[in-house]
């Protein structure tokens, strides 16, 4: 099935987020190859820049650094189902990140403290002013 047929169906917007990351990685890859770099993490890295290519739903972009361009969408569900909701745009070409109005989801209900440590342990979910071991 051609892109532009997969895309006018309904499909998760997680799907067009793997589908860009997959892309983006394999023209890195490839750019890489084509210099007769090896390839690694680095390398990959350093040959991401430069890049203008239709995503799934959206225009992908790198600038002269590899910092990208393109506006990316938050999701999160409502608590209680598995569908997913856009909650906030992120625009990366002016460093901004704009609500588009539905709430994000916080398993208790707050979100966490900003300076909370338990972010930064992969063995503790944060759960607001608590966090719980996995």
């Amino acid at each position: 099935m051609r892109l532009k047929q997969l895309s006018a169906l309904k499909v998760s917007p997680l799907f067009g987020t793997i589908y860009d990351a997959i892309y983006f990685m394999a023209m890195a890859i490839h750019s890489a190859r084509r210099k007769g770099v090896r390839i690694s993490g680095t390398n990959i890295a350093e040959h991401t820049k430069n890049f203008s290519f239709p995503g799934f739903s959206h225009w992908v972009e790198t600038d002269n650094c590899g910092k990208g361009l393109s506006n990316y969408v938050i999701l999160d569900t409502d608590g209680g189902g598995n569908q997913l909701f856009p909650t906030h745009l992120l625009d990366m070409s002016s460093d901004s990140l704009k609500s588009l109005g539905q709430a994000i989801h916080f398993p208790s209900g707050a979100p966490p403290k900003p300076d909370s440590s338990c972010w930064f342990d992969p063995d503790v979910v944060c759960a607001g002013e608590e966090s719980t071991p996995k």
